[in-house]
């Protein structure tokens, strides 16, 4: 995924925390929660990551080009999402006494549009009626994608309670809702459902104006700092100089060519996998004893780390 992002003026880094962000949201499609280790807990596969960089870095590029490697296998959930809805309106059709509830044309005007996968930020309600919409099909996982992050912390009054709503939900899956006196306006409760975002935006606003900055402190460091990926990429990487026109098209192609060979690498693969996951989905799975210890060693690491920091308050050590 990471040689898909093969534009040279990214920051490395950059291009890990977008990978990582692509390939669990991919994962978390099928609903396949990890049971741990006390077995009882259960808790999904999902991410929330945040990318800080210039203007001009290329993140919606970036974005778009790790997106494109999990293509077939989006296909292959958009398959089972439309049957799930079929399904569900055949039922309904039948629930009705209609004759042939098969056909088409019988259980069309019953069928629900599948929701998207991929949402933009919105009100708290909207989040948590979007995380409904998709578990009521039964497969799919929202993922929340702000390329201007810095911009709507500064003029959305709605995405400190899109990144509440994001952290209470991140570690189980679970959402107690409010009980509101319309029932216009209910939601149900949200119960082990993944749900991930990723935030991309300029420093500005977070750095150096003192509002945003103060949001950004409150919503992130008390709220996301433990869960999410986090990355500063302030160097900016320049661009290639050239002698000729000929140098600059061979070294504009070689870059594209990179990128396709590979999403291409990738695609078979990716569908297979989606493929034997979709025979699965909603089932958990079970972590080895292996893994226990590791992820037991890795915490204690992180957190022996950020002891010998001199900021305890910093954001590099509340993510460690």
């Amino acid at each position: 995924v990471i040689e898909a992002i093969s534009f040279p003026t990214i920051d490395p880094k950059m291009k890990a925390v977008i990978a990582v962000s692509q390939i669990t949201s991919f994962a978390s499609q099928f609903r396949r929660n990890i049971k741990l280790w006390d077995d009882h807990t259960e808790v999904p596969i999902n991410a929330i990551s945040f990318v800080i960089t210039g203007s001009g870095a290329g993140k919606d590029s970036s974005v778009k080009a790790a997106r494109k490697c999990f293509t077939s296998g989006y296909k292959v959930l958009e398959g089972k999402a439309m049957e799930a809805a079929v399904k569900e309106a055949i039922a309904q059709a039948k629930e009705e006494g209609l004759p042939n509830p098969q056909d088409e044309a019988i259980y069309k005007p019953y069928l629900k549009p599948v929701p998207p996968v991929d949402i933009m930020p919105t009100t708290g309600p909207g989040l948590i009626q979007h995380i409904n919409d998709i578990g009521d099909v039964g497969v799919g996982a929202g993922i929340m994608y702000s390329g201007e992050f810095s911009d709507e912390l500064a003029y959305n009054q709605d995405m400190v309670e899109n990144i509440k709503t994001l952290s209470e939900i991140y570690d189980t899956g679970d959402k107690e809702v409010k009980y509101t006196k319309s029932a216009e306006f209910r939601s149900k409760a949200i119960a082990g459902q993944p749900v991930s975002a990723l935030f991309v935006g300029s420093p500005g606003h977070i750095l150096y104006d003192e509002g945003t900055k103060k949001k950004f402190h409150i919503a992130f460091m008390s709220k996301l700092a433990r869960r999410s990926w986090f990355c500063y990429a302030a160097d900016k990487i320049e661009e290639q100089v050239f002698d000729t026109l000929e140098e600059f098209w061979e070294y504009e192609e070689e870059i594209e060519t990179r990128s396709k060979h590979a999403r291409l690498a990738m695609d078979t693969l990716v569908k297979e996998i989606a493929k034997y996951h979709a025979k699965h989905i909603g089932k958990e799975i079970a972590v080895s004893k292996s893994v226990e210890r590791l992820y037991k060693t890795y915490k204690r690491y992180n957190n022996d780390l950020a002891d010998l920091l001199p900021n305890q308050d910093s954001t590099y050590a509340l993510i460690r």
